[in-house]
């Protein structure tokens, strides 16, 4: 996470050699070969937001204390869910947040037992623990959010029957 400007904005590194043979993010204009060190890609809700717009200078903040001032390469359109608004090359990301929680990586293969094989191979020399696939990794995300929901239902019930004991004042109780 970062700002440009004002702007609050999701980020997101990719290896910039080899993105646009993975994904699509339904480019305005021109379809760029790939993310350079020095430039970046912006949604459009971004670029409407902002003013700027392909060849533009990007003052990007990150919310670590690092600066980088990336020229703007290609703008998007469609891949705002997956990407954020701001979509820089891995190292850039690297160099500015060292260490985050959650890295993923999206492999394409030809789907075979031995490409499967080499992936994990790959990522435990890596350090990498597990290797799902995205049926997987959507399904184990959204497992995770539903624990989350259930704490805080819980609490909300916890919180409720306290009040309706006597313990909390009914009419001190909010939601913010």
């Amino acid at each position: 996470r970062g700002s440009v400007g004002e702007a609050a904005v999701r980020m997101t590194g990719l290896d910039g050699d080899v993105v646009t043979e993975l994904i699509d993010p339904g480019f305005v204009g021109d379809a760029p070969d790939g993310i350079g060190t020095n430039s970046a890609w912006i949604s459009e809700s971004l670029a409407e937001r902002t003013g700027l717009g392909p060849g533009d200078d990007l003052p990007l903040v990150f919310y670590s204390g690092g600066f980088e001032n990336l020229s703007i390469s290609a703008v998007y359109s469609s891949g705002a869910g997956l990407l954020g608004d701001v979509a820089i090359d891995r190292p850039v990301l690297m160099r500015q947040v060292p260490a985050t929680p959650d890295l993923f990586a999206l492999v394409r293969t030809d789907g075979t037992k031995a490409a499967s094989d080499s992936v994990r191979e790959l990522s435990a020399s890596y350090g990498v623990p597990a290797v799902s696939t995205p049926q997987q990794f959507v399904g184990e995300r959204g497992e995770m959010l539903r624990g989350f929901e259930r704490v805080v239902l819980w609490m909300l019930l916890f919180t409720l029957l306290r009040a309706r004991v006597g313990g909390v004042n009914p009419l001190m109780l909010s939601v913010g």
